[in-house]
């Protein structure tokens, strides 16, 4: 390894443990995870102490799990809408 990537590691290493993604050599220009310093209270499928991805009580304070990410959005909707229309199947067969 060329000395120029050894140092390039490390601070890719020191701004990894920081929370940052990028290394810029301006630490006013690194970006943060998008789930950085993030809850289940900010995430849109958490609603009064319930996680509606997982159908589970989840804390305000907990950890955001992989659906608070947009790009997985789009399944947790579908997760959410399939549970629906099963739980409406069953309605008529109880009643």
């Amino acid at each position: 390894m060329e000395p120029d990537d050894i140092e390039w590691l490390q601070r890719l290493k020191a701004a990894y443990e920081k929370g940052y993604y990028r290394t810029e050599s301006a630490e006013e220009e690194q970006t943060p995870f998008p789930w950085q310093h993030r809850s289940c209270g900010d995430c849109p499928f958490w609603s009064h102490d319930i996680c509606l991805v997982h159908e589970a009580p989840r804390p305000a304070n907990a950890h955001t799990c992989r659906y608070f990410d947009r790009a997985h959005r789009q399944e947790a909707r579908t997760l959410i809408q399939r549970r629906r229309w099963e739980l409406m199947r069953r309605l008529p067969e109880q009643g």
